[in-house]
């Protein structure tokens, strides 16, 4: 990265890093390959030929699936990212000769039910809509783009504070008050030795007694 910025500033142009949100921000050609080219780095990085050696035996990807592996309930995989796999990687996907593989997902799921718990007016409405959410969020917050706005609600529901998540968070938080308030609230809670209770009875630390 140092040398990418270095290399701008021989351009003319300056850039305090190579962060996706600065670099859009810069009109230069070479702005557009490289921001391809840190996508396709990171899919190498996380499921190149190591990932590929690591967890693919006998033509079959096998991490370690845990149900209920979080305090929240949610799944978790052990290794390989199992639940985490790029959409250009999971083209490689096949279902064997006279099998069909059947896929299920909980559409959008996370920023809907925090919609729901917030009960933030503007979350709402956008989650009510017979559309696609992030677009939604991406129209009202990120000037349309669709893979910002969904890293930035699921940055904000997970906690990333790291990289472009607080600059994500300030722009959400202006658009909707109410859901980050709730996502900090609950956040300040943990930080402080608190109960934090989900809506179905789990608790982070575990209750005492437990």
């Amino acid at each position: 990265p140092a040398d990418v910025v270095r290399a701008f500033a021989q351009a003319g142009v300056k850039v305090g890093s190579t962060r996706r949100w600065e670099l859009e921000s810069v009109d230069h050609p070479a702005v557009k390959p490289l921001i391809e080219y840190k996508k396709l780095y990171r899919i190498w990085v996380a499921h190149g030929w190591s990932w590929l050696q690591d967890w693919v035996r006998d033509g079959r990807f096998r991490p370690e699936f845990l149900a209920g592996g979080t305090v929240t309930g949610r799944w978790v995989t052990n290794g390989g990212g199992g639940l985490q796999i790029p959409k250009v990687i999971r083209r490689a996907v096949v279902a064997d000769p006279g099998w069909r593989l059947v896929v299920a997902d909980a559409d959008q799921m996370e920023p809907r039910v925090l919609a729901a718990i917030s009960r933030d007016p503007g979350l709402m409405e956008v989650a009510g809509r017979e559309t696609d959410l992030y677009q939604s969020v991406s129209d009202r917050a990120f000037s349309g783009d669709r893979a910002h706005a969904k890293l930035a609600v699921l940055g904000a529901v997970y906690g990333q504070t790291s990289g472009d998540g607080l600059k994500n968070l300030a722009t959400l938080r202006r658009r909707f008050p109410r859901a980050v308030a709730y996502v900090d609230d609950a956040a300040r809670a943990g930080e402080e030795g608190r109960l934090v209770r989900t809506w179905l009875g789990r608790t982070c630390p575990p209750a005492a007694g437990a």
